[in-house]
């Protein structure tokens, strides 16, 4: 198809071809749709620009995980495009300064939907080998954004190594973990046997409710001594946070002072509230504040409201009665937890929250993490 009919008002579409042999090396690639009136013409009408991204791939073949080398200006920028491998349960990115050579650079990285997930501290080393590794953990299915920043204070150029991994051992159809119902499954989607001790902790619990807003909402809330800090994770549907210009939430005392306070880039965010040392009677208030892009619009805010315990409490994890597993490839494993009941009780809806740990024998390999939701009602006591 090399033309098109445009009606009045109306859209059309075209199909494009590319050229893929010219786009063989991962990276990004930029062109330029021109279009002008058919016949003699030769004046044209519009342009569009075309992106594409061919990313790298971790498979089998490179034992998920590659290396790469580089060197930055003061300012300048490097990116990755990482597709994430079916199966995959973290990804783990180190930074490393080379021997010898200068670097200050850090890391961005940014999910498959462009969202900016995280920023690393600034690694600045003159001659000695050091590193920064950050692993994630519950990765969403698509390409990531890695992107190699060279420090805008840097006094000379930037030489750095960058390792990009992924663990393929991931759980199976987690579910509410009781009393009754304490078994995790695992799968090992790589081609080597895995072999890590296991340990598990009660981080806290949570709650999950929705609130209705037509403007703006205050909540009494309270923070109990034997929590270290509140986090709020607040959602919008696509159609409500198309109804906002703004949205910012905010915590305050009794005095209308700002203890904690964040806001809505996106459609989900978080507000943390650290435990300053309040004691169990001081009240504060959680005040939410949309802003409509028309009056009388109305929204449906939906909050996981967590609470970390100070002290986290362990639980014990065993694979055929004992604290050690051998995961072969392609085989399921099943993990037992024995809980037992926490300090702190907890009211009917809400549940505990905490993680299974799978370390494994060699510091070179990635530590998993897999978070559970853990009911220990009276009747399953």
């Amino acid at each position: 198809q090399n033309s098109v009919y445009i009606r009045n008002d109306q859209s059309a579409s075209v199909q494009v071809k590319l050229d893929v042999a010219k786009m063989k090396a991962p990276g990004l690639y930029n062109g330029k749709i021109y279009a002008a009136r058919s016949g003699n013409s030769n004046i044209n009408e519009f342009s569009l620009m075309a992106t594409v991204v061919i990313p790298h791939e971790f498979t089998v073949e490179n034992n998920f995980k590659k290396s790469f080398s580089g060197k930055l200006a003061a300012g300048k920028i490097e990116r990755y495009f990482v597709n994430v491998p079916a199966g995959a349960s973290a990804m783990r990115i180190t930074l490393k300064s080379k021997e010898g050579e200068y670097t200050s650079s850090k890391f961005r990285v940014h999910d498959p939907d462009g969202k900016d997930v995280y920023v690393s501290p600034t690694l600045t080393s003159f001659e000695n080998e050091e590193s920064i590794s950050k692993t994630f953990y519950d990765l969403l299915s698509g390409v990531y954004e890695v992107v190699a920043t060279g420090f805008y204070k840097a006094k000379d150029i930037s030489n750095y190594d960058l390792k990009i991994e992924f663990e393929q051992v991931a759980p199976i159809g987690l579910s509410l973990l009781t009393k009754r119902n304490s078994d995790v499954e695992v799968i090992n989607n790589s081609n080597r046997v895995k072999q890590y001790s296991l340990n598990g902790i009660i981080e806290g619990y949570e709650k999950e409710y929705s609130v209705e807003l037509n403007g703006i909402k205050e909540f009494p809330i309270t923070i109990n001594s034997e929590v270290e800090k509140k986090v709020f994770n607040l959602s919008l549907s696509k159609d409500d946070f198309n109804k906002i210009t703004d949205f910012a939430f905010l915590i305050v005392d009794d005095n209308g002072k700002a203890v904690a306070k964040s806001s809505l880039s996106y459609k989900d965010g978080k507000l943390t509230f650290d435990n300053g040392g309040f004691n169990d009677s001081t009240k504060f208030t959680l005040k939410l504040l949309p802003g409509f892009a028309h009056a009388g619009s109305f929204l449906t805010l939906n909050i996981r409201e967590e609470n970390i315990f100070k002290n986290k409490e362990s639980f014990v994890i065993t694979s055929q009665n004992k604290s050690v597993v051998s995961i072969y490839p392609s085989v399921t494993e099943k993990l037992n937890c024995e809980f037992y009941t926490p300090k702190m009780k907890i009211e009917h809806d809400q549940k505990f929250i905490g993680k299974i740990y799978l370390t494994p024998k060699s510091e070179s390999e990635i530590k998993l993490e897999i978070p559970v939701h853990i009911k220990l009602s009276e009747e399953v006591i």
